[in-house]
């Protein structure tokens, strides 16, 4: 990933966790400061970030859901559905 990329994604990561400020300068203060290269590791970190919150919010809302464990849309018996609804699905 090119430094441009790498900087374009640590400023979309960073507005993505409302941190705008962050985003606009941490590729600037760490070019600054002469760690350009730590750059990759701040995205790593931020891209786990973004994994991890991405997976919370999974099961926060499967759990809000209350659906019963092993219920998936494979599973999902459509013939027991009235057929507007099928058709929506």
């Amino acid at each position: 990933m090119t430094d441009n990329e790498c900087a374009a994604r640590i400023e979309a990561l960073c507005t993505q966790f409302k941190l705008p400020t962050v985003g606009a300068e941490a590729v600037n203060q760490f070019n600054r400061a002469g760690h350009g290269e730590a750059l990759s590791s701040l995205l790593e970190v931020l891209e786990m970030e973004a994994e991890d919150r991405s997976q919370r919010r999974v099961t926060r809302l499967r759990n809000a859901s209350k659906l019963p464990a092993g219920k998936i849309w494979g599973t999902l018996e459509c013939d027991r559905l009235p057929s507007g609804l099928t058709r929506q699905l």
